[in-house]
């Protein structure tokens, strides 16, 4: 099924302790932009995916792509000019606002922008042009007229002036490189979604007659293949003006020749790539007496290569800051180690070296690798730059990845975006290698709580959650950032979400530590949790907010039918939940027992009533193997799910009856 190491995002943002969950988020959206699906943005093409799906029997376009060109200019070294043009008319309301600015992302350090065309075309044939002095730039730089350190992302923006519905808008832009990513090499793809409307799309390659292009180009026409003088150009080109109906919701296992678009590489192998790399980072992964000496203060006292490992994973992932470039158009070459530990900050680059020189120091043997994190679970089979687009470490004596860049995941673990994913190692390369997947029975969650309902409604009770796997790292940094003011209203806030007056108190493990392990539990009173009528139902379930809500398993099964990989993971999700109803209410039925079960999923429930003293325990266990879950799998799973959710909604009837005074 899906990943499902959320909480009740509401209670969450209201003690501000989603920010680490969403800047996993905003980490894992950007290297997803780096696959370039276009330049106009990615948010914009996501949300006509997302949208066109929502009108599925429409056969209303938003926007119309009337013209769309790329040309690269390639030189011998790899060095590069990278020319766009588009003309989008805007056909609906829902887009205006997308449509209404474009932005030109690059490296400042190795590249140069130009605007050349931005203006808005009124549907009468009125040319209003961008005013170049309203152009909006945002710039990662150094101070004064020093580099930046870190980044050197530049984000250039053009706003188009008076642009309604039936108007379109020019934007035409060059980008000059003045050096490759990898010195006598370029590659690039690029995908354009079916469900997009293009009435023209052009393609030109311009490269050195020596340069020996490999190319995979999929539903395009192929216009030209020549040699002239010494150069090779390739032209192609596409048309698309009936788009289809997008009835794909999730891209969660998504790659790039899924859809029409192109590839193009001088590397004859993803080994090419990973040499490429490695030839300026290795020589950056050094054993300076600086890193003697505070590899030796890390693990005192630890003897076992695996101690220490562990304990110099630990020391980066939770001292130097992820921040700046990855593996991308800019610098490729990690920064010296010294400079990493003065600023206490690093990419994946820098946290990968400084890792890999701490583990040398000790005597371990350790090396880069090179992964996607974004949604491709598969490499292209002409190797191109951006589909690995981040940098981790392994260490093949104890065949043991590991990615400092997820501060809250703990050591032999790793987070949901690197599992399962095909790997390029530095040294020692493999083909076909991959990264690990979470095996089934790593992520647990089990809830327990009992509840002294009274007559009024009120009640009182006590909750516990235990975890284990992801969703215990997930709590972990969730809990990290809470304050002993806002812990102080936990209990408060929790209830106040669902509209009940509580208070009580919160309890917790210290949650500094990266283990893969964690319990935290309230007890509380409720003033007003149930309104008892003279006859009614009670739903049975959790009350304190937790990280694997067995509702969100079975709330699978409300899902539109799969027709597309998806991202998937196993997991276990138990509730053991006690009600002592007060004598005034007599119960007249609970649910049915129930047990179900396929190879992959098992969910069972059974309702035990003493008197007034009812035993709720429900247990959903996802087996699922892998990270990449076929439609006919995950559907085969929804229905289970359907029996499980309705047997899980089931609720309690009572009859509120008179009692002696």
């Amino acid at each position: 099924m899906g990943q499902r190491c959320t909480s009740d995002l509401n209670f969450i943002e209201s003690l501000d302790i989603g920010v680490i969950v969403k800047k996993i988020k905003l980490i894992i959206e950007s290297q997803i932009m780096s696959k370039a699906l276009s330049k106009l943005t990615f948010c914009l093409l996501m949300f006509l995916s997302f949208a066109a799906s929502a009108i599925e029997y429409s056969k209303d376009i938003f926007l119309r792509y009337t013209n769309y060109s790329l040309e690269y200019n390639i030189n011998t070294d790899g060095s590069f000019s990278e020319e766009r043009s588009w003309s989008i008319q805007v056909l609906k309301d829902q887009v205006l606002a997308y449509t209404k600015q474009a932005s030109i992302n690059y490296s400042t350090s190795v590249q140069n922008a130009e605007v050349l065309e931005a203006y808005t075309l009124k549907a009468d044939g009125k040319k209003i042009n961008v005013p170049k002095d309203s152009y909006q730039v945002t710039i990662n730089g150094g101070k004064g007229s020093n580099q930046a350190i870190f980044s050197d992302r530049t984000t250039l923006t053009v706003v188009f002036p008076e642009l309604a519905v039936g108007d379109t808008i020019v934007f035409h832009y060059k980008l000059t490189a003045k050096e490759a990513i990898f010195p006598n090499q370029f590659s690039a793809t690029e995908t354009y979604l079916k469900n997009i409307a293009y009435d023209d799309i052009k393609v030109k390659i311009d490269a050195p007659k020596s340069m020996k292009l490999r190319y995979d180009v999929r539903e395009m026409d192929e216009e030209k293949n020549a040699f002239e003088k010494d150069r090779q150009v390739l032209v192609w080109s596409r048309k698309n003006s009936q788009p289809i109906i997008n009835k794909r919701t999730n891209y969660s296992a998504y790659n790039n020749d899924e859809d029409p678009g192109f590839i193009v590489s001088t590397f004859n192998s993803h080994e090419e790539i990973a040499k490429a790399y490695g030839s300026r980072a290795i020589p950056k992964a050094v054993v300076t007496e600086r890193i003697k000496k505070l590899a030796d203060e890390i693990t005192k006292d630890k003897t076992s290569q695996d101690d220490i490992a562990h304990s110099l994973y630990d020391w980066v992932a939770t001292n130097i800051t992820y921040a700046g470039n990855c593996v991308g158009l800019g610098t490729v070459i990690p920064h010296e180690v010294d400079f990493i530990l003065d600023n206490r900050m690093g990419d994946c680059k820098d946290h990968a070296t400084l890792l890999q020189s701490f583990l040398l120091a000790k005597g371990i043997v350790s090396t880069q690798a090179l992964i996607n994190a974004g949604t491709a679970h598969k490499l292209p089979k002409i190797p191109e730059v951006s589909m690995v687009n981040h940098v981790i470490n392994y260490i093949p004596v104890m065949d043991l990845f590991l990615d400092s860049t997820a501060s809250y995941i703990p050591y032999r673990m790793l987070p949901p975006n690197d599992q399962g994913k095909p790997v390029l190692l530095v040294d020692g390369y493999k083909p076909d290698m991959k990264a690990p997947s979470q095996q089934p029975g790593t992520n647990i969650q089990e809830y327990k709580s009992s509840l002294k309902i009274n007559s009024d409604g009120s009640a009182q009770g006590e909750s516990k959650v235990n975890l284990k796997g992801l969703y215990a790292a997930i709590a972990r940094s969730n809990m990290r950032p809470i304050s002993l003011d806002q812990e102080k209203d936990i209990v408060k806030n929790n209830f106040k979400g669902q509209g009940v007056t509580a208070t009580g108190e919160f309890t917790k493990d210290d949650p500094k530590a990266l283990l893969d392990t964690y319990s935290y539990g309230a007890k509380y009173n409720a003033q007003n949790l149930y309104v008892f009528s003279k006859s009614g139902a009670i739903s049975l379930g959790t009350i304190l907010f937790n990280f694997a809500p067995m509702a969100q398993f079975v709330g699978e099964a409300e899902l539109e039918d799969y027709t597309f990989d998806s991202g998937c993971s196993s997991g276990k999700s138990s509730e053991d939940l006690t009600y002592e109803f007060p004598t005034n209410i007599k119960i007249i039925s609970i649910p049915d027992n129930f047990e179900i079960s396929n190879q992959y999923l098992t969910y069972t429930a059974t309702y035990k009533l003493e008197g007034n003293l009812l035993n709720v325990k429900r247990v959903i266990d996802d087996r699922t193997k892998g990270d990449v879950c076929k439609p006919a799998m995950l559907n085969e799973n929804k229905k289970l799910l359907k029996q499980a959710y309705a047997n899980y909604k089931e609720q309690l009837i009572y009859k509120k009856i008179d009692t002696p005074n």
